[in-house]
């Protein structure tokens, strides 16, 4: 016998003996005191990063574990255990806890009701207890950390107490504002040794496992997604610098400043143009041009289905010097118009209003563009999921709308390919099958073919003349190269998207640094889009960046995304109407109004001091003009906007209060 068979034989035994050396385990997991089974508890193998979390009855089970090995228990208030398990005693285990909190470290510092949260205009939504019981979570810090800012480090460690303001964002819970101390003052949660429980108590325990799995539009949808795991796991937040555009400015002049000069995107010098037809509905997807006084053109965009357009004087430094004074003009079908001024977003919006019958656009392309180097694999599968659900619940969210998708993955120069891409107009099962292929592999961790991935996407996928919404969804973990070529490339690129009307919406993975932040949220600044990112709330994949902003909203990855097309894309027939003017007000306090409300136009607020600023902010919560308080009754003007649901927030002395506003026609 050759040496090398002989080794392969050896090798199937080992690896045979290996696989068989493998159990499952079942059990309950208890209150002491009262007996009562703990949902979502977390059943983890030491050593490992694999587990499960209990169901409703605080049932578990647990495939392929090692036949002898320790199991970590623990739940939120209750102390933390370890269990000495083997094959022979597999199934049917009793765990008991017992009160005990690990999360004395935490401090509520504050209660606040999310102001657009609390008008239920919000682009968002608070996450809710019940809701964060709900995730199906790996480890502890799904649910101890999204109630109480309380992580997890990585390969199975003990969790320990996130870290404050320097190592973390605030982030809302029910409307509770919850900071931790840093992890240097933080003592780790730690888990029990003692009792090992050497002796199990064996009762029966009926089980009852469930997935919950998007209905299945396809045999091709369906034989993937039972493939994966299921959706509704990863955990993601936004920060949408529109609505904080002036902690953005301090950002960019600031904490972030260093990489302003290395990637040359520095946001400012914004205009805000505003179409819409007589009517007072949105002029969906028209050129607008930002002009200097000689005539070139500094920058382009298309009005989004809110009709406005974002436009930047200084996307890159120095950009208006030479032409000084600018000037703004539309294409509204093949007409050009000007605009009466041009002032920066400062002074307020630049607003036109078109003659001619209102046209609805009702195409959103969606583009998947994915970062699919080795790095990404530990939230891959995830990944694949996640966007499964996010295309079949965006169709169903949007039904009298066409929803289209295309996809790109990418990896490196060097790597088995740099790019591989699906266009538009392919069928949804094509699309389905396409993504599921894909996995992840090759390329290191830092950086990667970013800009080769966005220009396929801007060139390739064949994106229709005129939509509703055009969103590109770049979804990574590290930013491109940063040499002059690629940096010079990125700016064009970026350009390229705002002008093609193409938001650009990153969704940061494991593994960002700042320097990738901040070009990611200068490409969604420049592109009318906005700035995602996944959490550690799930115990999915490793850490993730914490995002230079002062507080964010925690939510479900696929729940976040639909939000995102559904908002950006949704647009009402032209003879709808877009408001009730009936909806009730709601007043935050009782000492200041804004009147007449509803309104055709212009709007008087009785404020009870000549104190801080109004801002105007639309239903998705981007700021629209900001204007300082000089008198206690301060005029406002809404007629330059669509007929809608806005909000005038008022704030002073740390003090935030906002009321409703309903702007209709005649």
């Amino acid at each position: 016998m050759s040496l090398s068979k002989f080794t392969s034989i050896i090798l199937f035994l080992f690896l045979t003996t290996a696989l068989a050396a493998q159990t499952s385990y079942s059990g309950r997991v208890v209150d002491e005191a009262s007996g009562e089974g703990l949902p979502f508890a977390t059943v983890k193998i030491k050593d490992s990063d694999r587990g499960t979390v209990t169901d409703v009855e605080g049932n578990f089970f647990l495939l392929n574990a090692p036949d002898s090995t320790t199991l970590l228990i623990s739940y939120v208030g209750f102390t933390n255990y370890a269990v000495k398990v083997n094959a022979s005693k597999a199934d049917n285990l009793i765990v008991r806890l017992t009160a005990g909190t690990e999360l004395d470290e935490v401090v509520v510092i504050d209660y606040r009701i999310p102001l657009i949260d609390a008008d239920n205009t919000t682009q968002g939504r608070t996450v809710t207890a019940e809701e964060i019981r709900d995730l199906p979570t790996r480890d502890i810090s799904s649910i101890a950390a999204t109630a109480a800012g309380v992580g997890a480090t990585d390969k199975g460690e003990a969790p320990e107490i996130r870290g404050s303001r320097s190592d973390a964002s605030d982030y809302y819970v029910d409307g509770i504002r919850v900071e931790a101390k840093s992890k240097k003052e933080a003592a780790p949660a730690t888990y029990s040794e003692a009792p090992l429980f050497e002796d199990v108590v064996v009762e029966s325990a009926s089980m009852a496992i469930t997935a919950d799995v998007a209905p299945a539009p396809s045999a091709e949808y369906d034989a993937i997604s039972t493939e994966l795991p299921a959706a509704g796991q990863l955990t993601a937040g936004e920060v949408n610098d529109f609505s904080k555009w002036n902690l953005w400015s301090d950002l960019r002049d600031e904490d972030l400043a260093q990489y302003r000069e290395l990637w040359g995107y520095a946001p400012e010098k914004r205009y805000v143009a505003q179409l819409t037809y007589a009517g007072g509905k949105p002029v969906i997807d028209a050129v607008v041009e930002l002009r200097n006084n000689v005539g070139k053109t500094i920058y382009r965009a298309r009005t989004d289905n809110q009709g406005r357009a974002e436009l930047w004087a200084e996307l890159f430094p120095g950009q208006l010097k030479a032409g000084g004074q600018s000037r703004l003009t539309a294409t509204v079908d093949g007409v050009k118009v000007d605009f009466p001024s041009a002032v920066p977003f400062e002074l307020g919006i630049n607003a036109k209003e078109i003659a001619g019958p209102c046209e609805r656009r009702t195409a959103v392309e969606v583009a998947f563009v994915v970062d699919a180097t080795g790095s990404m694999g530990d939230e891959m599968a995830y990944l694949k999921s996640e966007l499964l659900d996010v295309m079949k619940r965006s169709q169903d969210s949007l039904t009298d709308q066409n929803v289209d998708f295309g996809a790109v993955y990418y990896r490196d120069e060097g790597e088995e390919y740099v790019t591989r891409h699906l266009p538009f107009g392919e069928t949804f099962e094509t699309v389905v099958d396409f993504a599921g292929k894909q996995s992840a592999g090759g390329g290191g961790d830092h950086p990667e073919a970013v800009d080769a991935a966005l220009e396929v996407a801007l060139d390739q996928l064949d994106w229709s003349e005129t939509a509703a919404a055009r969103l590109l969804f770049l979804v990574l973990d590290a930013p491109p190269h940063a040499d002059p070529e690629t940096v010079s490339k990125m700016q064009e690129l970026g350009k390229r998207a705002a002008e093609k009307g193409i938001r650009i919406i990153p969704v940061v993975c494991s593994g960002m640094g700042q320097d990738g932040e901040y070009l990611l949220r200068s490409l969604a600044l420049a592109t009318n889009g906005t700035y995602t990112f996944l959490t550690d709330h799930s115990g999915i994949g490793g850490s993730h960046l914490e995002p230079s902003t002062d507080s964010y909203e925690v939510e479900k990855l696929n729940d976040l995304l639909v939000r995102l097309i559904t908002q950006f894309g949704r647009t009402s027939v032209c003879n709808e109407d877009q408001v009730n003017s009936n909806i009730p007000i709601v007043n935050t306090t009782d000492d200041w109004s804004v009147y007449p409300n509803p309104t055709m136009g212009p709007v008087t607020v009785e404020l009870p001091k000549r104190e801080g600023h109004l801002f105007i902010v639309d239903g998705f919560g981007k700021i629209l003009q900001r204007v300082k308080v000089t008198k206690k009754k301060q005029d406002l003007q809404f007629g330059q906007l669509p007929s809608g649901t806005y909000l005038v927030r008022w704030e002073y002395e740390g003090e935030v209060s906002t009321r409703r506003v309903v702007v209709v026609r005649a």
